[in-house]
């Protein structure tokens, strides 16, 4: 059974992992810390996976690509998408 979701946490995993993320790709400083971007991705991922499938998805995708490929994880895009959910949530 999947968890409740919350956006609140979801934007702070997301802010979290952009941290470590940063700490990671600079150079010889502290290589290790892409895992610790990993984890905070998934446990986002894992926030917004009840009521938000379609932003948990995304959110696995970008660590995905993160974790394989070293993609850089566009945070900023995906907290604005937390954001509007919360703002259509609160239209309804």
């Amino acid at each position: 059974m999947a968890q409740e979701s919350c956006l609140d946490c979801y934007r702070k995993h997301i802010a979290t992992a952009m941290v470590f993320e940063d700490e990671a790709s600079i150079g010889m400083g502290y290589p290790l810390h892409k895992w610790l971007a990993v984890g905070e991705l998934n446990a986002a991922a894992k926030e917004v996976s009840k009521e938000y499938p379609i932003l948990a998805a995304m959110t696995r995708d970008h660590c995905k690509a993160y974790q394989d490929e070293d993609e850089p994880v566009p945070t900023t895009e995906l907290i604005f998408l937390a954001n509007e959910l919360e703002k259509e949530e609160k239209n309804e």
